[in-house]
């Protein structure tokens, strides 16, 4: 990964300041997806459940839930595989700066658990 934990909420924050497309639920939900990330032993690849993301970040529709993870995708500030095992959850990586940069990422969320 090469950056230290602090670094993806801060470099996150860095580039929100004057970005105009992201509003509370982006930040609830980043912030969610990092603290669930901090408290699993900040492994490389996070694995969520969207019932438990919802619940943390505050966001109680899922076609809510959904716009706002494919937008941050979209932004480059995550990449998310989803998983059609409800039991294994799908994955979730932090994109640092540099690596926003390099490449976006597409992914379909909709209609995962």
């Amino acid at each position: 990964m090469g950056h230290d934990h602090k670094a993806f909420l801060s470099l996150f924050y860095e580039a929100i300041v004057n970005d105009p497309r992201i509003g509370p639920l982006h930040i609830s939900l980043y912030v969610t997806l990092y603290q669930l990330w901090l408290t699993n032993n900040s492994q490389k690849a996070l694995r969520v459940k969207r019932r438990e993301v919802m619940e943390f970040s505050k966001i109680s529709s899922s076609a809510t839930y959904h716009k706002y993870l494919r937008e941050l995708v979209e932004y480059g500030f995550i990449t998310y595989y989803p998983s059609s095992d409800p039991g294994k959850g799908s994955e979730v990586y932090f994109r640092a700066g540099d690596e926003r940069d390099k490449d976006a990422c597409s992914v379909s969320v909709h209609g995962r658990k």
